[in-house]
């Protein structure tokens, strides 16, 4: 008789698991080997991004507030090669039409926007149309805005989805940006023609005692311009304001006492946070901060032959020029220092093949005719706007002899309305002058050696006690201020009284108070 055998066999449910256990082993050995590559591949991408928006000796990444920005891939320190921070460079992707729509930016240390790139390994949007967010034109729109103002994008025509994904990744690299670096609120960018560019900042050399600056920027309804006068500490000491485009009882009342006066014994740059804008009206508000904030020499009319310097920030430092105009008011010659400046890159900008470009072209230059020196479009920027903003400077001094000759009209006067003194070689002693100005312009002067002004004012004014001394000056608005000095024995300051009567309570008529004329006491 023939046995049966029965045959075991493994469930149906054990093969699969053990099926299922294989797979996943060689999955996980695949992604061991190939999870590094891929990696190194994503970072080495990203790097070169990196170094197409703000080029660093190396990249640092830091610290957010990742659940609030969700959108926001990365912040990372761009360092130079002594390890200090010269910007950042922020990443956000959001989905547009085909796929995410990544966006990196290049910011410097305040916050504003130097170079922006649109895109990365994983983008697919539509050619022809989406695809237009790749064209350098459209990111150098983003080029001065601020991660901590508001401002505006012209968006892709035909391509919404791609456009508010691009819109979405702006608004949060600002927020994230401004809310972990800066401390403050970021701005909002909005759809909108971006007439927003950063203003050069204020020449540190323009902020001597008694310079006067003048300044410009776009308020709500148009142009607003701002004077100002330096005081003695180099402090804002008045400041008028001219919005004649801005809204009555809102953006015009930026022009009354109540705002300016906030700004009077403040230091420039002027912190946005220590004035309080005039109700309903932020943006004129801020126009006026950041047209102090920019204001530059107020100065005459150039004239034939002029010198004139300027500077602007680079991309790594500080840009200067020097132009000569010639009889046409044409520039003649143009001298480059961007000694900060990458080699090979922005200090090219310091050659004649680049320099070259602007002689026989009228103050200001139209970037658009300047070919910028291939990767360092920033620093070339930099040397046209120094070249736009330059003022006069002096060529030369009169001697001694030339001073003691001069007649009305002449004291050696520049184009922008100052007068050059000096002294011939071997002269030791003071030299006294007396100034006259029309419409912040000197027409006018007189000059003395020390010894024959005082002569001159002993034989006017005979009767002059010995001991003591009055003077009637200007003052604020022109209006007289009287002072009296009483010396002492050495020739010191042994009481000194001050009539401030027409000066504007609170501010001008301060100085009459012991508490400033007590600082003379003492001094000769």
């Amino acid at each position: 008789m023939e046995n049966n055998v029965t045959k075991k066999s493994l469930p149906p449910y054990v093969i699969l698991g053990l099926i299922a256990l294989i797979a996943g082993l060689i999955l996980a050995f695949t992604n061991s080997i190939t999870e590094g590559p891929i990696a190194e591949h994503k970072m080495a991408a990203l790097q070169e991004t990196f170094s197409a928006v703000m080029p660093a000796a190396d990249y640092k990444e830091v610290s957010y507030n990742q659940s609030a920005y969700p959108t926001v891939s990365s912040i990372y320190e761009a360092l130079d090669e002594s390890g200090t921070v010269i910007g950042y460079c922020v990443t956000a992707s959001q989905q547009g039409y085909a796929g995410p729509v990544a966006m990196t930016l290049g910011v410097d240390p305040s916050g504003t926007v130097v170079s922006a790139k649109v895109g990365d390994t994983d983008f697919q949007e539509t050619t022809g149309i989406g695809a237009k967010a790749l064209n350098p034109e459209f990111a150098e729109q983003f080029v001065g805005l601020n991660a901590a103002t508001d401002g505006a994008f012209e968006a892709i025509t035909g391509a919404t989805f791609t456009s508010k994904a691009i819109l979405g990744d702006v608004n949060a690299a600002f927020g994230s940006f401004a809310d972990g670096i800066l401390g403050k609120t970021g701005g909002t960018i909005v759809f909108g023609k971006n007439e927003s560019k950063a203003a050069a900042p204020t020449d540190a050399s323009a902020i001597t005692p008694g310079a006067s600056l003048r300044g410009t920027a776009d308020g709500f309804g148009g142009p607003i311009t701002v004077d100002l006068t330096i005081d003695d500490q180099l402090n804002i000491g008045s400041l008028t304001v001219s919005a004649p485009d801005e809204t009555e009882g809102l953006g015009k009342r930026t022009e009354e006492e109540a705002f300016t006066s906030q700004f009077v014994g403040k230091a420039i740059p002027v912190n946005a946070e220590e004035i309080e804008a005039v109700s309903g009206a932020t943006i004129s508000s801020t126009a006026v901060i950041d047209a102090v904030n920019s204001a530059q020499p107020a100065v005459a009319e150039i004239l034939p032959g002029a010198v004139l310097e300027g500077s602007a920030q680079g991309f790594a430092g500080n840009v200067s020029v020097k132009v000569k105009l010639d009889d046409a008011l044409q520039i003649e010659s143009l001298t480059v220092n961007a000694p900060d400046e990458t080699e090979g890159l922005g200090k090219r900008t310091m050659e004649e093949a680049f320099t070259s470009q602007f002689v026989g072209k009228a103050i200001p230059v139209n970037m658009e005719e300047i070919d910028a020196v291939s990767g360092a479009t920033i620093t070339s920027t930099a040397v046209v706007d120094a070249i736009n903003s330059a003022v006069p400077v002096d060529t030369g001094a009169l001697t001694v002899e030339q001073l003691q000759s001069i007649t009305e009209g002449s004291v050696g006067l520049q184009s922008n309305g100052l007068a050059v003194v000096g002294a011939s070689e071997g002269y030791s002693g003071k030299l006294v002058g007396e100034f006259t100005y029309e419409n912040g312009a000197l027409v006018g002067a007189s000059i003395a050696t020390a010894k024959e002004e005082a002569e001159a004012a002993s034989e006017a004014a005979p009767e002059a006690a010995a001991d003591g001394l009055t003077l009637t000056v200007p003052g604020f608005g022109e209006a007289d201020i009287t002072v009296s000095v009483t010396k002492a024995d050495d020739g010191s300051v042994a009481a000194l009284t001050v009539d401030a009567a027409t000066q504007t309570p609170g501010l001008g008529q301060l100085c009459a108070e012991e508490a400033f004329t007590s600082q003379f006491v003492g001094k000769t």
